[in-house]
């Protein structure tokens, strides 16, 4: 009669395969959130350049490092006109396969402002 394996140990070849899922997993991540950081760069140059945005900061998931396949592009934006905000939404929504979250910074609550602005990361021109 076999003895059964103690389910509870595993095999070096199942830790490998492991370890190698995890690996390839992380840089499937890294490579998400660095097309996401180029997308948000250029959505804020064309929030600068053709709408008059003054500032872009994004914030939400990709700024805390909990950005999935299925996250938003939360940003929050200054100085836009408030006329031409929803031509501005769907510029950088046609810019992104992803949703983008716009926010006019001018008209957050003070309680969601300050929070923005103490977790976000502000996009500059030179990003």
């Amino acid at each position: 009669m076999s003895q059964a394996s103690d389910p509870s140990q595993v095999s070096p070849s199942q830790l490998d395969y492991w370890r190698r899922a995890l690996s390839a997993q992380a840089r499937q991540r890294q490579e998400m959130e660095r097309v996401a950081w180029e997308e948000v760069r250029r959505i804020a140059a064309v929030l600068r350049d053709q709408f008059g945005a003054t500032r872009v900061i994004v914030f939400g998931s990709l700024v805390r490092g909990r950005f999935t396949e299925r996250s938003d592009l939360d940003l929050a934006v200054e100085g836009l006109d408030a006329e031409r905000f929803f031509a501005a939404l769907a510029m950088a929504n046609g810019l992104t396969d992803r949703t983008v979250d716009l926010k006019p910074l001018e008209s957050l609550s003070p309680h969601f402002r300050e929070r923005v602005l103490a977790t976000g990361r502000e996009v500059d021109a030179t990003d």
